[in-house]
């Protein structure tokens, strides 16, 4: 459905007056650019008008020799697919270039480039000619056409999954130079590209604020095209995530999409309409039958079938309560015209609707539909090329994951629900591992063929009797069934029982993170007066019984983000030891690790950073080891000292958690060293160590459903580590050598990763320090771990001054005598 909406963009609207070239004549005499008066042709039949009688004058103004008048050609033929706008195209270049006019050949590029890409030239073919467009633009000397380079090569770069970061820089100055006076369509193309690269670099309100300034910029300009379209964009927006939308905002935007597009007359656009606002109102309400209905017809009238599907799936949900019989037959039929058609997105969509409503209405076989189109949805994302397209696919199988999980939970079968959690969080996995090449540490083994999911009884098997497991499950909101809302929900699991809660819609949750992390920032004491997750985690901490000392985390969604280690850490009797896990299933693996590597610490530390070579070479003080000279420490040098035979590798470096694009974090070791990245780290050979990430953010990414957070531990985990300390947040250089201080007095001692971080911030926080210098600090992987069984004997400090008290006052006494 969204996939469908957002093609939008690239539709023409259908017949204005046929009076809108006479007005373009007018315009082509009065015009200050030759360019922008013939466009005026093509704009027109865009919007309305013919596009024959636009081809007829263009190929009249070509037959003068107008070159900018064959470029606008070139757009019209390009937009009706007509194989000779290449051909069109290349030769308006050739014709600019003898007469040294580079501002022809920039429009004359750009143009190409759109007409290569939409025929499937690569990715680098695409790009190679936005560059030349750009240095035409500079050449030029116009600022304007500079900036529409900037947007057409970061439009392009966004839609390539290309450098992000150019992209966005790009965008920025073109924003610059467009507003607040620049051609419409610049503009427009402006926060069209940034608004895209806002919603994959996650910034939510960004996006936000940049799909509305598009509606207004296009209601302003009178374009109710655009309008429509613009304002659908930000419906689907709103219901992709209803629980931090304003209340009625995706009905709102929908019926003022639908008035647009009526205005407009794009019949598309009225469909789509239609549909966005069945959505909106709801599966179930009785209007929204109406309007789904009228969007089915309405795609059927312009030519799109698939479209049509996906309104035949909304029809099923719509008429559920008064026909729930009538509604199952709808979807299955969807799903059978579609697979007639090859319409795998309308097939995958319609499976899911037929699923959903079997669960609604307690049918026998809504089980086994459930599970084909899990099937399903699997072979289809299999075979996607693109990340995107695997992520668009992943997101509707996360649906039907949460939706069979949820009918187990229906029936109180929480082993059910739990296995098949655990099957989505091992499939991702899988997923991860492959593409970093992480297929030989301890995970890469376990997951490198398909491992039967971990179930309930084999989880508690293997817990202690103080150890409890706490497993979220926080889905989106959006549900295919009426009466259905996504259910959320915890399971607190220990040896002998399993507690189901259920926890509140996470409205809101993101944007309360940010603006906490914000303030703990501060270092003031104001950022625990906010608790932003306690209503997700305060009837989880009090399910767990008394006793308990040990607490194993599966977070998902937003709460991947928060501290956790303060979160669950104090407990009624005592402090709790807390690490996160991606899921059962690798937290069992990696406990099953045993590994006795011959050398104790291996210290990196990075000469930028004031403290940290004297952090490093402390740990190295307190356990033994080496650590490695800042100017020595390279990938190269770390590789050369067989990271598999140290118990403990410390890194106090700078860090860098893309959120992204999560293969692009990298721990850098300094301005000599380079970096290492995720697939670097996940080819480490690493064999059960400890890894102590004191650097910014060390355990911070990007979030997927099902999967939990890319960051940089995850990375060292796949690489054959047991567990990974880091940090949340970025933390001061004294505050990190505190804390790490204490972790490898702790370790020293012979206490486990998870005890020993408890321990330390225990003593922070007794101390007085602030919340942000110790909370977010956390265990990833197997906390049990105890890399120095028995401890480590060091000779006293205070024995070492005793002996070396004594040492002087003998020699003092057997000082010989000059003769």
């Amino acid at each position: 459905m969204i996939a469908a909406l957002l093609a939008l963009f690239l539709l023409p609207a259908p017949a204005r007056a046929a009076d809108a070239f006479e007005a373009c004549d007018a315009a082509l005499s009065a015009a200050s650019s030759r360019y922008e008066g013939w466009r005026c042709y093509y704009m027109a039949a865009r919007r309305g008008a013919s596009w024959e009688t636009a081809t007829e004058r263009l190929a009249a103004g070509v037959a003068t020799g107008d070159p900018w008048a064959e470029v606008v050609l070139a757009h019209v033929r390009s937009d009706q697919a007509d194989p000779r706008a290449e051909a069109t195209y290349l030769h308006a270049i050739e014709v600019f270039a003898s007469m040294h006019a580079p501002d022809g050949e920039a429009q004359s590029r750009f143009g190409l480039a759109n007409f290569r890409w939409n025929k499937g030239a690569s990715p680098a073919e695409v790009q190679a000619l936005l560059d030349e467009a750009l240095a035409n633009a500079r050449e030029a000397s116009s600022p304007i056409l500079v900036a529409t380079a900037q947007a057409q090569l970061a439009r392009h770069l966004w839609r390539t999954g290309g450098d992000y970061d150019r992209a966005w820089t790009l965008a920025r100055g073109a924003e610059a130079a467009a507003f607040p006076d620049g051609p419409y369509q610049l503009r427009l193309l402006v926060l069209h590209v940034l608004g895209g690269l806002a919603g994959l670099t996650a910034r939510p309100e960004e996006e936000l604020d940049l799909r509305r300034r598009m509606v207004l910029l296009a209601v302003s300009e009178g374009d109710a095209y655009v309008e429509a379209t613009s304002r659908l964009n930000l419906a689907q927006r709103y219901l992709a995530e209803p629980d931090d939308a304003p209340a009625g905002a995706a009905e709102t935007e929908a019926r003022s999409a639908l008035a647009a597009a009526e205005r407009a007359g794009n019949g598309y656009s009225v469909a789509g309409a239609h549909c966005t606002l069945g959505r909106a109102l709801g599966p179930g309400n009785p209007a929204a039958a109406a309007e789904w209905q009228r969007c089915v017809e309405g795609y059927g009238a312009v030519g799109a079938p698939e479209a049509a599907l996906y309104g035949m799936s909304g029809l099923a949900t719509a008429m559920f309560r008064s026909d729930w019989l009538g509604a199952i037959a709808k979807a299955d039929a969807a799903v059978a015209q579609a697979g007639l058609g090859g319409q795998e997105d309308a097939a995958l969509n319609a499976r899911l609707v037929a699923a959903a409503l079997r669960w609604q209405s307690a049918s026998r076989d809504a089980e086994a539909v459930t599970e084909a189109a899990i099937a399903e949805t699997e072979l289809t994302r299999d075979r996607q090329m693109s990340e995107e397209g695997r992520a668009s696919v992943g997101a509707m199988g996360r649906y039907a994951y949460d939706l069979l999980a949820t009918g187990f939970l229906e029936r109180d079968d929480v082993a059910g629900a739990f296995g098949v959690l655990e099957r989505l969080r091992a499939r991702e996995l899988r997923d991860r591992l492959a593409e970093i090449g992480g297929t030989a540490g301890i995970l890469g083994k376990a997951f490198g063929q398909e491992p039967g999911p971990t179930s309930l009884s084999t989880l508690q098997a293997a817990l202690g009797p103080s150890e409890v497991f706490v497993s979220f499950e926080l889905p989106p909101g959006q549900t295919l069934a009426p009466d259905s809302p996504a259910r959320r929900w915890a399971v607190v699991v220990t040896s002998g029982s399993a507690t189901v809660v259920d926890l509140p819609a996470t409205a809101g949750l993101s944007a309360s993170l940010d603006a906490w992390t914000g303030l703990l920032a501060r270092r003031d004491g104001s950022g625990p007066t906010l608790k932003p997750v306690d209503p997700w985690i305060r009837q989880v901490v009090q399910a767990i019984p008394a006793g308990f000392t040990r607490v194993v985390v599966v977070p998902d969604g937003p709460l991947h983000r928060a501290p956790l280690a303060g979160a669950f850490g104090r407990g009624v009797s005592g402090s709790r030891a807390v690490s996160v896990v991606p899921s059962a299933a690798v937290w069992l693996r990696l406990r099953a690790a045993s590994v006795s590597p011959s050398g104790a610490v291996l210290g990196i530390a990075d000469a930028g950073l004031p403290r940290a070579e004297a952090e490093v070479r402390s740990s190295v003080f307190r356990l033994g080891g080496r650590a490695l000279e800042p100017r020595e420490a390279t990938p190269a040098a770390l590789r050369a000292m067989n990271p598999a035979s140290w118990r403990v590798l410390h890194f106090a470096t700078h860090a860098v958690a893309d959120i992204a694009h999560p293969d692009r974090s990298e721990v850098r070791f300094s301005s000599f060293g380079g970096a290492l990245r995720p697939r670097d780290l996940a080819t480490l050979g690493l064999n059960g160590q400890v890894v102590i990430l004191s650097a910014c953010s060390g355990t911070a990414g990007r979030v997927v459903d099902g999967e939990g957070v890319l960051g940089l531990a995850r990375s060292f985990l796949a690489g054959g580590a047991r567990v990974v300390v880091g940090s949340r947040w970025p933390m001061r250089d004294t505050e990190s050598e505190a804390l790490v201080s204490r972790l490898t007095t702790g370790l020293g001692e012979g206490l486990a990763v998870d005890v020993a971080l408890a321990r330390a911030q225990d003593s922070l926080a007794a101390e007085g320090a602030p919340y942000a210098a110790w909370a977010g600090f956390m265990v990833v992987g197997d906390g049990s771990a105890v890399p120095f069984p028995g401890g480590v004997w060091r000779f006293p400090r205070w024995a070492g001054v005793l002996l070396l008290a004594t040492g002087v006052a003998i020699g003092a006494a057997v000082r010989p005598t000059r003769l």
